[in-house]
């Protein structure tokens, strides 16, 4: 059969498509193969089928001219240097879920504005062995516990000095954050996953923090890599104690919590799968068909469609 140029031969084990010479074979069983199929049934979709079939075209308009493939590697197109493995890997994720490419592009812009390459190389053995959520913004999140005053204000716990209230953002002199990550507790500001920043309560309040790569300065090599310090970030919501339990098996899902683009998917856990059409609808506009059933694919489109209009969950 042909597709304006492109032809297909079906074998029991194989699906062999044939395009500007190049004769490209997958496994019947896979997934890649039953998307090509479900195109080729559907007629009409050659530019979606070429870029299921040659993944450079794909990452190109995905990410839209910001990586590439060289030599089955994702690359970074104006450096043609390989991605970090932490950075491909994401970017395979966000590809595969259908997410917006922008927030890959932005993270990785952010990695290469961090002055110390020290620093850089310690922030991806952070996110290697650790869950994380990527925001719109190219940035990911954090936790901490923070103090509360009598007066209701909340601030560090170990100098009482900075205002860690929702919505501030919190900065340190760079230079006076300690870059050694052999010394386990010294200056800068301090954030960590969630799993290490709620076993360390002590009766305080855990808060749900935004961190820019470029301002991570040191992970210290204790605690399997699961705190670090920053010099700046800014603080986002309250983790409150009915909710904590929830949070927590938030972020061990397999699918959701490490590849949504956006700092909403806490909120949208909470909601069950109607309250979150009707969120979608009243913020803006768009309706959500999918079957309440299927509650992590109505996640995916709500924050997807947040993000198409530039819109935060409220």
């Amino acid at each position: 059969m042909n597709l304006n140029e492109l032809a297909w031969i079906r074998t029991p084990k194989y699906l062999n498509v044939i395009y500007e010479g190049k004769n490209i074979s997958i496994e019947r069983s896979s997934a890649r193969c039953k998307t090509v199929e479900a195109l080729i049934k559907k007629g009409g979709q050659k530019e979606k089928i070429i870029e299921e079939l040659f993944l450079e075209k794909k990452v190109v308009k995905y990410s839209k001219g910001k990586f590439g493939v060289k030599e089955n590697d994702f690359v970074d197109l104006k450096t043609q240097q390989p991605l970090p493995k932490v950075i491909s890997s994401k970017l395979t994720d966000f590809i595969k879920d259908g997410l917006p490419g922008s927030a890959i592009a932005n993270f990785w812009e952010n990695v290469k504005m961090n002055p110390n390459p020290s620093s850089v190389n310690q922030l991806f053995e952070y996110l290697n062995r650790n869950h994380f959520v990527i925001t719109s913004d190219g940035s990911f999140l954090a936790y901490k516990y923070v103090n509360k005053t009598d007066n209701g204000k909340l601030v560090d716990d170990r100098t009482k000095t900075f205002d860690n209230s929702v919505g501030k953002i919190v900065t340190m002199d760079r230079k006076k954050c300690d870059t050694d990550r052999t010394v386990t507790c010294s200056s800068g500001l301090h954030v960590a996953t969630f799993s290490y920043a709620s076993e360390c309560g002590g009766g305080h309040v855990l808060v749900e923090v935004k961190v820019n790569p470029k301002d991570v300065v040191s992970v210290p090599n204790d605690y399997n890599d699961r705190k670090m310090r920053v010099c700046r970030y800014e603080v986002l919501r309250v983790v409150t104690k009915q909710n904590e339990a929830t949070y927590a098996k938030v972020k061990n899902e397999k699918v959701t919590p490490d590849r949504i683009s956006t700092t909403d998917v806490i909120p949208f856990q909470l909601k069950t799968a109607q309250q979150i059409i009707d969120i979608v609808k009243e913020q803006t506009g768009k309706v959500i068909t999918t079957s309440l059933k299927n509650k992590k694919s109505i996640i995916r489109k709500a924050i997807k469609i947040f993000d198409e209009q530039g819109l935060k969950y409220k």
